[in-house]
């Protein structure tokens, strides 16, 4: 739990706001390709903290992979869409496959009684 809420809203929405920021060009210095590159690392990176924090772990991996995989394309060239589209696309696909297949599928993962975080409350 991050914050006391539902960890693939909050990490999701992060790595949605960062395509929008490199999508509309408010990271400056970003050449297009790079910019794709960020998009595809933090898409894939917030879907490896996803799936380590909630249950079961498939409906993440399915949106990361479509999200991932739009900007690592795009970034290799094997897509020819610019670097705006690329982030407004992830964007928009990070916000409904989480509403619609990530979050209403997954619970977050609670840590046991015995694990440690636990013992020092």
């Amino acid at each position: 739990m991050i914050f006391g809420r539902q960890p693939a809203m909050i990490l999701n929405a992060f790595s949605a706001v960062v395509a929008m920021m490199v999508g509309l060009n408010a990271i400056p210095g970003l050449n297009e390709n790079v910019g794709q590159a960020v998009i595809a690392v933090v898409s894939a990176g917030t879907t490896a903290w996803v799936a380590w924090q909630v249950r079961p772990i498939a409906p993440t991996i399915f949106t990361g992979i479509i999200t991932s995989g739009v900007a690592f394309l795009a970034a290799v060239d094997v897509v020819r869409i610019s670097e705006r589209q690329t982030g407004l696309i992830v964007a928009a696909a990070e916000m409904v496959l989480t509403a619609i297949v990530v979050w209403p599928n997954s619970t977050p993962v609670l840590p046991s009684p015995t694990s440690r975080t636990a013992l020092h409350r």
